[in-house]
């Protein structure tokens, strides 16, 4: 009875040893980066980094960088940016990962981007109108309206 008892307590500590070494493999880590555009290397501010299979995600800084805490050793990073091409990349157990996004070929001027959504052009109703960052220089705006007003008609 007793050599029963010892062989089941053997294959349970054998067991748990086994467990938590795997659970070690799979440890989360902590992942850092930047994110620039290929064809100019300037780093890219509002892309959006999410692992993959899950909503845990951040966006870029100013700077470009991210840092992504608590991050499985053996997940994927997706890294996504309006006009560029989305990347998938694996961690491989990696904390500093730098991305240069190319951009997409695809011509964006038949979307249009209105208060509630995105549309296409050629689905959209009512009037839209354009302003250029060019005909803001000289004015000292407090509001959205005020940029607006006398730039947009209407």
């Amino acid at each position: 009875m007793k050599k029963i008892f010892y062989k089941c307590m053997l294959w349970s500590a054998c067991l748990l040893f086994y467990a938590t070494g795997s659970l070690y493999a799979q440890s989360p880590v902590s992942v850092k980066g930047t994110v620039t555009a290929k064809e100019n290397t300037k780093p890219l501010e509002g892309v959006t980094v999410m692992v993959e299979g899950t909503k845990h995600g951040v966006t870029t800084n100013a700077d470009g960088s991210f840092t992504l805490s608590n991050v499985p050793s053996s997940g994927k990073l997706v890294f996504s940016f309006v006009g560029y091409k989305s990347q998938t990349i694996p961690i491989n157990g990696q904390t500093n990962i730098n991305v240069a996004l190319e951009l997409e070929s695809s011509t964006l001027d038949q979307v249009v981007v209105i208060g509630y959504g995105t549309q296409q052009k050629k689905d959209l109703t009512g009037a839209v109108a354009q302003l250029k960052a060019s005909q803001l220089e000289n004015e000292n705006p407090t509001q959205v309206t005020d940029m607006l007003r006398g730039n947009v008609a209407g």
